[in-house]
């Protein structure tokens, strides 16, 4: 934090005064030199972002919250930002997700994201005019796996290796100089290993380049066979085995949502926070969808009886500070 600090302030001033000249009345010459300021501090903030995050990725300090993600969501958030750069250039992003209806990936929201604009922006970059740049993604098994592939000049094989490798940049023409640190590939990379994932490339000389990588699928039934199972083989059962509770708040989240002015999201984050403060380390949760939650209890019918109770009163509590009629589901299954 001191270090992202001492770069980024002088930085900040730079762009500041700059943005000032930027609104004054300045011949040409001068108004192209304070573009030119701008231009280069926006970039070398840029770099310094990417550097500062790289460090974090290598000291182990880059936290994701994983949650299920519509993909065709963060997919349309990305080709709102890449857009105005393939504008400027003159290629083409088309978007070859099925429906709205597509996968559901377990993921961290923004780095999701991240990763997307990172590749459409270089397909952009790194194409010819009049190309294209698409963006598939196809199940496979318990994994999705997605797709950006361009119709730029290509990359030789002996030089598809050092991509993802750290302040390696590959030069794809002469037409286009490889510019910025060569970490966005390498963050990429870390971002979904870190998701349980993988990224891999493939290209032609003279056809084009295409990035697959491929991350979790969320399937709420797989999730809950997985806690069972996890359930079952602890070494901190007791006699009795596993009792499955379900509380289901699903009926409410429309009120929910009216009565408190947050979105689901946010009341699930409150909500799974709450829960978690209050069951114990051996238990399993999942919440197999938004306000639909699955206790793995370690526990025979007495303490399952006395989890539900608990349960049950957290859940009025939290409830009753928000709205005054509430419906709720409690079911126990052993």
């Amino acid at each position: 934090s001191v270090m992202s600090h001492e770069l980024r302030t002088p930085l900040n001033a730079i762009l500041g005064f700059g943005q000032l000249l930027e609104m004054s009345k300045l011949s040409d010459p001068d108004a192209d030199s304070v573009a030119r300021i701008l231009r280069a501090g926006r970039n070398l903030l840029g770099l310094v972002d990417q550097v500062l995050e790289f460090s974090r990725i290598e000291a182990g300090r880059l936290s994701l919250s994983i949650e299920p993600v519509a993909l065709h969501e963060v997919v349309r958030e990305a080709l709102d930002l890449a857009r105005p750069l393939a504008e400027e250039r003159g290629v083409t992003i088309e978007d070859a997700l099925a429906s709205e209806d597509g996968p559901v990936v377990l993921a961290d929201r923004r780095r999701l994201a991240q990763v997307l604009l990172n590749l459409l922006s270089n397909g952009v970059r790194y194409n010819r005019p009049g190309g294209s740049v698409t963006i598939s993604a196809e199940e496979a098994g318990d994994r999705v796996r997605i797709a950006v592939s361009d119709t730029g000049p290509g990359i030789a094989e002996d030089k598809l290796g050092r991509l993802f490798q750290k302040f390696v940049q590959v030069e794809q023409s002469a037409a286009e100089r490889p510019k910025g640190t060569g970490l966005g590939l390498a963050i990429c990379r870390e971002i979904a290993e870190l998701h349980h994932g993988t990224i891999s490339v493939a290209s032609e000389v003279g056809k084009g380049t295409a990035f697959t990588f491929t991350l979790p699928v969320h399937d709420p039934m797989r999730a809950l066979d997985a806690a069972f199972d996890d359930a079952k083989s602890s070494p901190h059962g007791v006699p009795g085995g596993v009792s499955l509770l379900l509380l289901d708040l699903r009926e409410l989240q429309h009120t929910l949502c009216r009565a408190t002015g947050q979105t689901l999201e946010q009341l699930q984050m409150e909500f799974e926070g709450l829960i978690r403060k209050s069951v114990a380390r051996t238990d399993f949760l999942v919440f197999v969808e938004p306000l639909l939650l699955a206790v793995m209890a370690l526990t025979d019918r007495v303490g399952a009886g006395a989890m539900q109770k608990r349960l049950v009163s957290l859940a009025m509590d939290w409830l009753a500070q928000r709205v005054t009629a509430v419906i709720m589901m409690l079911y126990t299954v052993l």
